[in-house]
């Protein structure tokens, strides 16, 4: 998937690449872009009224997520991922910061990070 989205943004002259889809009847739909581990990408329709037939939207090549507010905003999710596993907490996965390049190697990131 995240090969396929590169390709679409890569082919785009803009960053509003479109969406189409099919509504079998008349209805409600909601539509999200996941990754190729499952993970929300972005929102595009919540509960939107559509009729039956084809129906289209367009995706702002943006995501869900983002960089946190500061380096201290960040400091203190960390500090609580710390505490959750020294209480006995699992992290599934993230939970570190990624490391990037260009303009966002200096956004307060962290991995999304499921834990239980």
């Amino acid at each position: 998937m995240k090969s396929l989205l590169l390709a679409l943004l890569l082919a785009q002259d803009t960053q509003n690449i479109p969406v189409t889809y099919s509504s079998p009847g008349k209805g409600f739909l909601s539509l999200a872009l996941y990754d190729e581990q499952g993970v929300l990408v972005r929102t595009l329709l919540t509960a939107r009224a559509v009729e039956a037939g084809p129906g289209s939207t367009s995706w702002d090549a943006t995501t869900d997520l983002g960089s946190l507010i500061s380096q201290e905003h960040r400091a203190k999710v960390e500090s609580y991922l710390a505490l959750a596993t020294q209480d006995g907490g699992k992290i599934a996965c993230g939970g570190k910061r990624p490391t990037l390049t260009g303009a966002a190697a200096n956004g307060a990131w962290c991995s999304t990070t499921p834990g239980r």
